[in-house]
This record gives C-alpha cells, sequence and structure tokens, in this order.
C-alpha cells in the first residue's frame, strides 16, 4: 500500500522521520508516494531535502506552513 507522509516540523524528530521514510522507500520502492516536511522555516526542510537527495537519490516536497492555527494546517 502506497502512503503519503507528512511531517509537520523539522527539528530533529522531524528530520529523523523524513530521513527513515526516504530510506525505507530506497529498500522497499513503492512504499510510499510523497514525502513531505513543512515547517515555519525553510532552512531545516532544505537541508533535509539536500541529505537525502545525496544518500537516496529521491526529492522530498517541502512546505511553508504556520503550524500555530488549526486552519493553516
Amino acid at each position: 500500500m502506497k502512503g503519503r507522509l507528512l511531517e509537520i516540523g523539522a527539528g530533529g524528530v522531524g528530520a529523523v522521520t523524513a530521513i527513515k521514510a526516504a530510506e525505507i522507500e530506497a529498500n522497499e520502492p513503492g512504499t510510499f508516494s510523497e514525502i513531505i516536511v513543512a515547517s515555519r522555516s525553510m532552512e531545516r526542510p532544505e537541508k533535509i531535502r539536500e541529505f537525502i537527495r545525496k544518500k537516496y537519490g529521491r526529492d522530498i516536497r517541502i512546505e511553508h506552513v504556520d503550524a500555530n492555527g488549526y486552519e493553516n494546517v
């Protein structure tokens, strides 16, 4: 079953979650149709995306979101 992963936050836990999902996808293709990292600032998601590109040859989507209000998510 293909799933989509939306990780809100790009701190330590968010980075590990996205990287682990990319690793799983590399070992079991088709597990995730899309990996998305959303954060208030784009600096960390960009670093995560670059790391995943280099290590797993996969692109992830990054988005800006202010998760302080549920209407923004």
